[in-house]
């Protein structure tokens, strides 16, 4: 594992700007769910009959089962600029994880203890190169 400082601050500038898209998705996501929910929406699906919905039914199912589904694109209409960012949030993980694989040789989602430990060691030799 060739761990860098420059790949390490790399990371750390990848998982920050997540974290803030994460946040901004949060906010977007309980705002539309608090300011809308009684507000009607049509789910519709192939082969299947249309639904008429309150939007907080609409959004418990987003909860439980992802956005995959008919109410996830029910409610994208109702919403693209969330449903785009969850996208460029979908986006940079798999960004994140292509880095992690590269310069770790994992992604830190699947990481073993063995992987940790080798991650630990690298960090503790990276650190005391520094002195």
């Amino acid at each position: 594992m060739e761990l860098t400082r420059e790949n390490l601050e790399g990371l750390y500038s990848k998982f920050e700007a997540l974290t803030a898209l994460q946040e901004i998705i949060a906010i977007k996501f309980n705002n539309a769910m608090v300011e809308n929910k009684d507000r009607e929406i049509i789910l519709t699906e192939d082969g299947k009959e249309d639904v008429v919905v309150k939007e907080a039914v609409a959004w418990e199912e987003i909860k439980r089962f992802g956005i995959n589904n008919r109410a996830g694109n029910a409610l994208s209409k109702a919403y693209p600029d969330l449903f785009e960012d969850i996208s460029n949030e979908r986006k940079s993980l798999e960004e994140i994880n292509k880095f992690e694989n590269e310069i770790f040789g994992f992604t830190t989602q699947n990481i073993s203890r063995m992987d940790l430990i080798k991650l630990i060691q690298a960090i503790v030799s990276l650190e005391k190169g520094k002195e």
